[in-house]
Parts: structure tokens; sequence; C-alpha cells
């Protein structure tokens, strides 16, 4: 009887301690009705992880779905939602399709506009558009369409494939602009962003090299990159990897390769046909291109990569090389780094820009999720002695440069980063730093490279144990302090 009584207090003491303590946890909770990571706690704003509104069943419907600028390889597909989705369009050359582009983006929308490319011409497709949001799954009904009778082949750049009501800027960059406040194109411009490296600056790096103790001989990796090579016309799947599993260089002709698995190249040489366009369409796969073991890469834009752009190994070079979107299309990628070096060293990367990065899973990260990790030059975990030539870093939604936690010194000549740390629409999203040298106990050496407009620092020195070298360096118009424990060389 004593033991029932005291059982029967115990629970009584428990129903208390919750009914009291509850309402105040309950109450402490960032809640984020929207789904868009920002919330509130109790009357004050707070950021999540975002927690998404789930779309009763039934209400989620596509209510309309039509075609568009149809050509002998293309088609764009236009939809309306019920309600906001994410969405991608199934397609192949019977009702049992096959083929499908990505989900739209990390953006939901009530509208979607997606283009087809690399069709065959004269060929009757049929398509249908999916919508997804959370759980909740719509189709649209069945349709057809026909491509013209024309084998002519497009060297345009695709566009971006999100939503027709999402603005993106992609305005072109270099070492000497500065932002741009015009109406944003939704097209990844044609032509290159960066501004080529001249004599005077090879001479100038090369002077400074000695100075920095940097020993990678960028200038003669570039010069012995070769024009020729065998000659592959755009096409889909894997073959890319088949002609460099064949042959040691590789010289892709205009057009778009849709790839079906990361382009590695390990000890060979891929060109792209200089200048016109080559793109790699990496929507299907994580990784875009993976350079390793004395690789070399040139003249290429990589586009929409799930979750890495252009991964290096030890010892590649990469030169010429735009660098789009990665991540903007994935709903599960970590990382959304334009470059990344994990653990590697001994590499070139020199007329390389970046933009557009973003990351939504922080994978346990509570500070990387909804672009906390998207860097645009990510040099990190290991990896050192890297030399960075030329490159730039735009609108990425972390930083625009980031060793964390690098075990060599990397050397910056004459790049740039601003607008980092801001997502597509326009919202801070990441830190937001333009180079930030990380956690780490060796000294990085920077020249005649700038910061600006980004929401944090321009030039960081996070958590380096090393005061890092930057030389005739500018930084200017950034959100919190242009200069954060930098030296400085004028």
């Amino acid at each position: 009887m004593k033991n029932l009584k005291q059982r029967f207090l115990q629970i009584g003491l428990l129903y208390l301690v919750v009914s009291l303590v509850w309402p105040s946890i309950a109450f402490s909770q960032c809640v984020d009705p929207d789904g868009d990571g920002y919330g509130m706690r109790g009357d004050k704003p707070c950021r999540t992880r975002r927690v998404r509104r789930p779309v009763p069943p039934d209400s989620l419907s596509v209510t309309s779905s039509q075609t568009s600028s149809i050509t002998s390889s293309s088609v764009t597909i236009t939809a309306n939602f019920s309600d906001k989705a994410s969405g991608r369009i199934e397609f192949g050359t019977t009702n049992k399709f096959g083929s499908y582009g990505p989900y739209s983006g990390f953006f939901k929308k009530t509208t979607l506009s997606q283009t087809l490319r690399n069709l065959d011409p004269d060929t009757t497709y049929y398509y249908r558009v999916v919508a997804r949001s959370g759980s909740n799954k719509a189709l649209s009904e069945t349709k057809t369409f026909k491509t013209l009778n024309s084998t002519s082949p497009s060297t345009t750049i695709p566009p971006t494939t999100t939503s027709s009501t999402t603005t993106i800027s992609t305005t072109s960059t270099s070492s000497t602009t500065s932002s741009s406040t015009t109406a944003p194109s939704t097209a990844v411009p044609s032509d290159v962003a960066y501004t080529g490296v001249s004599d005077v600056m090879w001479n100038e790096i090369n002077q400074r090299r000695s100075e920095f103790g940097d020993t990678n001989d960028c200038q003669s990796r570039v010069e012995s990159i070769p024009t020729n090579g065998f000659e592959l016309a755009p096409c889909q799947g894997n073959c890319v990897n088949d002609a460099l599993a064949n042959h040691d260089v590789v010289k892709l002709l205009p057009g778009v390769f849709t790839i079906s698995s990361p382009v590695s190249i390990v000890d060979k040489i891929l060109i792209g046909a200089h200048p016109t366009n080559v793109v790699i369409d990496a929507s299907q796969v994580d990784t875009g291109v993976w350079v390793q073991e004395a690789g070399k890469v040139s003249n290429l834009t990589i586009i929409d990569a799930r979750n890495t752009g252009l991964k290096l190994g030890d010892d590649t070079t990469s030169y010429r090389i735009s660098v789009k979107r990665t991540g903007y299309s994935a709903h599960s990628n970590d990382n959304g780094a334009g470059v990344h070096s994990y653990n590697r060293s001994g590499n070139c990367v020199v007329s390389v820009e970046v933009m557009d990065g973003y990351n939504e899973d922080g994978k346990g990260c509570s500070s990387c999720y909804n672009g906390g990790n998207a860097d645009g030059f990510k040099i990190s975990f290991g990896s050192g002695e890297t030399s960075l030539i030329d490159c730039h870093a735009t609108r990425n939604s972390d930083d625009g440069y980031d060793f964390w936690r690098s075990d060599g010194s990397n050397f910056i000549y004459y790049s740039t980063a601003f607008n980092n740390g801001e997502m597509l629409d326009g919202r801070v999203a990441g830190d937001g730093n333009g180079f930030k040298l990380g956690i780490g106990n060796v000294k990085h050496y920077l020249f005649k490279s700038k910061a600006f407009n980004n929401p944090a620092h321009g030039f960081d020195v996070n958590g380096n144990q090393v005061t890092p070298l930057a030389v005739e360096c500018e930084s200017y118009n950034n959100g919190k302090l242009d200069w954060h424990g930098i030296e400085r060389v004028n």
C-alpha cells in the first residue's frame, strides 16, 4: 500500500513538472510556418533549419502545362501549380517516358519553366509535369510535342532550369568590375567572366611567388596545355569518360555535354574548343568534374552540379573554367562548393569563376543549413599549397573563399570576391565573407585581390592563428569590416 502511494505521488509530480516546463520549451522553439528558414521565437525573429509547411493532401495539382520555343533539339515547357511546389519534367519517345530533368530548385513556386535539351530532330516526345511539396505529389496529364526537322547543333549555354519567377543575376565579372545594379538576367552568359592573365601579371606573380614561398609554377603548367586532341562532339551519358579512357588529350567540340556520371580526369587532359562555348551539364550528378593526379582541364563551363562543381585532386591545373549554379536544383546537397579541395595540395586554379552556389542540407551542422556551407572556392581540411590566380567568386550563399583547416599556405593573386553570402532572391544566407582564412596555423598570402559588397567581412582572419599577408589588396563596401585581423602591405 505504501509503495502504491509513492507511485501515485511520483506520477503526480511528473505531471506537474511536464505541465510547467513544456509550455516554455514549446515557446522557446523557433517557429517557421512558411518554411523559408526564418521564423519567430516568441516575439523575436530567429533563423531555423527549414521546417516545411506541408501542403494538405489533394490540394496540390498541376493546373496547366504547355510547350514553346520548339527547335530541332530543344523545347521549353511551362506549367502552373495550385500551390507552391518544386517541379520537373518527365519525357521520352514513348508514354513510359524514361528521362527527366532536375527538380526546380530550393525556392518553391506556383509556376515552372524548364528547357529540355539534346533532343533528337523530327521526333515525337511524350511529357508530363511532376510537382512535389513535402510528401505530396501531383502529375499533369500526358501530352506530346514534335521537334523540328533540322540537325543544326546549338552552342548556346542552357538557361536556368528553375521556375521562371525566380530572378537570377549572372552578370559577367572580372577583377576590374564592380557589382551590378541593373536588372538581372535568367540566362547564363555566353561570354567568359575572367580577365585572363597578361604577361605583366605573370611577371608580378612570379616575383611574388619567390617572396611568398609559392612553389606552384602555374604559368608553365598553363602554357603546356595543348590546343588539340581527340575531338568529341556533344553527347550524353558517360561519353566523356569513355573518350578519356582511350585518349590522353580529349577536345570537346562546341555544344552541351549532358553527363550521367562525374567527368574523371586522372593524369589526362580535357580541353574545350576555345573560344566557343563548351558546357558540361552536371544536373544529373553530385560532382561535375573531378580532376586528379596531375590532370588538366581548360575552357569549360560546368553548370548545375548537385553538390560540387569542380573537385580537385593533387597537382592539378584548372584553367579558364566557369562554374555556375552548383547545388541550385538539389534538395539534399550539403556542400554546394563551386571549386573544392579536400586534403589535397599542389593545385593551380587559374582564370576560374564561381557563382550562384547553394546548399540546403547541413548534415548535423546547425549553421550549415540553407546556404551556410556553399563557398565559391573551398580549400579545406588538410589542403594547402594551392595557387588561385585571376579567380572570381560572386553570389555564393556562404563565403567567396574559405580556407577552413588548411594545412598548407594558399596563394591568391589578382582575384575578387563580391556579393557572397546572398541567396538568389537577395536574402543573406551563410556567413557572407569575401575571403575567409579559416581555422588553422598556417600563413596565407594575397596579392592585388579585391573584396567588396559582401554582407560580412571583406577579408576575415576568422580563427587562423597566423596572421595572413595581403599585399596591394583592396576591400570596400562590405557589411561588417573591410579588414578583420589581416596584415596589409600597400
